[in-house]
């Protein structure tokens, strides 16, 4: 009862923050972020409470919005990405939520209302999206929100260390390794909430000036390291080999590259001689198997218990994408489909691929719409790496390395209904578009004083020149 009575109280607190003071209900928002994932345990009428919570929550957003009178019209004007994202909700709502059932035959075990709470999560993304580009629009707040989307893995980070000091650890049988939870529903939670704050924290490297600063943030990456190796998550260690990668290698000038090449064969030497890097083998080794036994994977059940079961929910969704309806096919199948139809021929479970979920639940239009706004972020960002604002270059490095890393576990897991990784994604892409859009907003400001004073300057040097007669 106490817990109850103790959320009731926090839920009213960030409530007023949203209604007195958005930009302050958002930093706190962001501090408990990761925290409300606790919120699965509790369960009322087949809804969980963070169900109840992503349904309300953008309520509260666009009630603070309101209050603080922010004008949601301009921004749609404003910013080409927001009216596309805007545009995919609207694309998912048909194609995810009503069509099934109601123009074809229902194709899903969800109903109408488990549908359009999973639908919320998006308008809770949509939510934070314009919010924090509306309100975090310099380098000073960003750092701000930054921190605290940081201190947001304070609580669960400590958890998680202190299971795997005690021992405190869930044994899966299915790949024979006992896995720290932090206390969540699932071991994956704490796994992709550390690679997906990861690159926050090689931004803050990057930006420190002194050098206590930079042996702070140098100790505080390699906690983050150490952490995710203990997830035992073959998605997160792959996600975080491709963030290093790409960030150290691709994004930085050669002295980081050259550092980064000798750091990496230092740390492979060490491994072979540890049993780190058996660990990796083994983790690693559903991936010789598959090609080993390829076609045979494919057309029995025998290889379906690869990587965790999730080759059963793959090769059912794909047998089901070439051979349903047409119009299915265009329009999707409605949200949790990629569960359905595995159960239909034999499997249990689903999703674990955003790509599959796009294209079963949503249909080519869905999948299309949704890769398009991807593909327009990622041009975004590259045509900011040359910024002259050197905050906006930095963090589209940032956000770059994050982006494809999304992208990179969206291959193994249903990232696109996550919350944690949405809210930080989507927070951080809200705060680089303001930033960005006050920058450029600044410098037309800059220059149109600068030919107003040149003008002016003309004008009264012609006014000064004696008139002849």
């Amino acid at each position: 009862m106490s817990i109850y009575l103790l959320l009731i109280v926090f839920f009213i607190v960030l409530i007023c923050a949203f209604l007195l003071y958005l930009e302050s209900g958002i930093l706190v928002f962001f501090i408990c972020s990761t925290s409300f994932q606790y919120l699965e345990h509790i369960s009322l009428l087949n809804l969980t409470a963070l169900d109840y919570f992503g349904i309300f929550f953008p309520m509260i957003f666009f009630i603070g919005l309101f209050f603080n009178n922010k004008n949601l019209f301009n921004i749609f004007l404003d910013n080409y990405l927001i009216k596309h994202y805007f545009i995919i909700i609207m694309i998912f709502l048909f194609c995810g939520v009503l069509f099934t059932g109601m123009v074809y035959p229902l194709n899903t075990n969800t109903s109408l209302i488990e549908r359009l709470g999973v639908w919320f999560k998006l308008i809770n993304n949509f939510s934070i999206l314009i919010s924090i580009n509306l309100l975090f629009i310099d380098s000073q707040k960003v750092n701000t929100l930054l921190n605290c989307m940081l201190l947001s893995l304070l609580v669960p980070a400590s958890l998680f260390s202190y299971q795997i000091i005690t021992g405190e650890t869930i044994f899966n049988y299915r790949t024979g390794y006992s896995f720290a939870t932090a206390y969540f529903h699932h071991p994956g939670v704490i796994a992709y909430a550390l690679v997906f704050h990861f690159p926050i924290s090689l931004l803050k490297l990057y930006n420190s000036t002194s050098i206590r600063d930079k042996i702070f943030w140098v100790v505080i990456i390699m906690i983050f390291l150490c952490l995710i190796y203990f997830t035992y998550r073959r998605g997160a260690w792959l996600a975080l080999l491709f963030q290093l990668s790409i960030y150290f290698f691709f994004l930085q000038k050669n002295k980081f590259k050259i550092s980064f090449l000798y750091l990496s064969l230092f740390l492979i030497f060490i491994f072979s001689f540890t049993t780190i890097s058996s660990i990796f083998i083994d983790r690693f080794s559903d991936v010789t198997i598959l090609f080993d036994n390829f076609w045979m994977s494919i057309e029995t059940h025998t290889y379906d218990d690869l990587f965790s079961g999730r080759w059963g929910f793959y090769r059912s969704n794909f047998i089901y994408l070439f051979n349903q309806p047409i119009f299915n096919m265009l329009f999707g199948n409605g949200i949790g489909a990629t569960y359905f139809i595995p159960a239909k021929l034999g499997v249990a479970g689903g999703g674990h691929n955003i790509y599959l979920i796009l294209l079963i639940d949503y249909g080519i239009i869905g999948f299309l719409a949704y890769i398009s706004f991807l593909f327009a972020i990622f041009i975004k960002l590259l045509g900011s790496l040359h910024s002259p604002n050197p905050f906006i270059s930095s963090f589209s490095k940032m956000l770059i390395t994050l982006f494809i890393s999304y992208l990179i576990i969206g291959m193994v897991t249903h990232v696109l209904y996550s919350n944690a990784p949405n809210w930080l994604f989507f927070g951080l892409l809200g705060a680089f578009l303001g930033v960005d859009n006050s920058s450029k907003n600044k410098l037309v400001m800059h220059k149109q004083q600068y030919i107003l004073k040149n003008y002016n300057f003309r004008k009264n040097s012609i006014e000064l020149i004696p008139k002849r007669g």
